[in-house]
């Protein structure tokens, strides 16, 4: 191997470095560019301890149970009854609007 071809060899050696200690290495990625799931679908975590979160918000689980927040105001505006809680028609677990409000501002993605 002659002294160029020696040369352009730690120069790509280098390249390849700099690109595993990006991905490997780094604890801040970022990204510019779209990120796209297969027919199957995206999935962001394996499990429900696993944590997310957006918009600078510290990452949290997936939310459990209701928390018991209740806030609507008694007897304003449409119809709506303290303590009403919806399972959205899966699981058995019920959320009231307040809980869905408040998981969106604590993952980042409501302004508190």
């Amino acid at each position: 191997m002659n002294p160029d071809e020696a040369q352009s060899m730690r120069d790509r050696i280098a390249k390849l470095e700099a690109q595993l200690d990006f991905f490997i290495r780094a604890t801040t990625y970022e990204f510019k560019r779209t990120i796209k799931g297969d027919p199957n679908g995206l999935r962001i975590g394996d499990k429900a301890s696993d944590k997310l979160g957006f918009m600078g918000k510290t990452p949290i689980a997936q939310w459990s149970s209701g928390t018991g927040r209740q806030d609507v105001v008694d007897n304003t505006g449409s119809a709506a009854n303290v303590g009403f809680r919806a399972t959205g028609n899966t699981g058995s677990t019920g959320y009231s609007l307040g809980d869905v409000v408040a998981f969106l501002k604590t993952i980042g993605l409501f302004a508190p």
